[in-house]
């Protein structure tokens, strides 16, 4: 079972787990700072933390490649708009989401965060196969999980 974003105490070695805490709680500031500074003051300044926080994630890449969280991280950054560019960070997203689903193909929450950015992207087809399996794996666990938005203001096929 992934652990997503907490409780990584015994599940990697101190190195690990402590890049992993340090990526959270830059990750954590960025979405805050982003917040913060919605009238766009401070973006820069919000970019330079998530890019942090992105570095710590690949430095845990590179030295277990096979870490579910660190992917999962990677695609949480570039969902919350690492750089400026809406539609390459989507994609980015996705490769990231499909890495942990590789990975931990019983994740629930690696599909569904896989299945938000391929519908903001316009895939939808891919998307719902996604969300079904998400529900589906959720469905054993009883717990909460993101859905689908059924409306396009994040549809990039639909922007110019």
């Amino acid at each position: 079972m992934v652990v997503v974003f907490q409780g990584w105490s015994k599940l990697f070695p101190p190195t690990i787990r402590q890049r992993l805490d340090n990526a959270y709680r830059l990750y954590s500031e960025g979405g805050d700072c982003a917040v913060e500074s919605a009238d766009g003051n401070d973006d820069e300044g919000c970019q330079r933390i998530f890019q942090r926080a992105a570095v710590e994630y690949r430095s845990v890449i590179r030295m277990q490649p096979k870490n579910t969280e660190a992917y999962l991280g990677l695609g949480a950054i570039y969902l919350s708009g690492g750089d400026q560019d809406y539609k390459s960070n989507l994609v980015k997203a996705v490769a990231n989401w499909r890495k942990a689903v590789q990975l931990e193909p019983r994740s629930a929450y690696a599909h569904s965060k896989l299945a938000q950015t391929l519908y903001y992207l316009g895939q939808h087809a891919a998307s719902d196969r996604e969300e079904r399996i998400a529900h589906r794996l959720w469905a054993h666990r009883g717990s909460y999980m993101w859905t689908i938005p059924h409306d396009s203001q994040k549809d990039v096929s639909k922007r110019k």
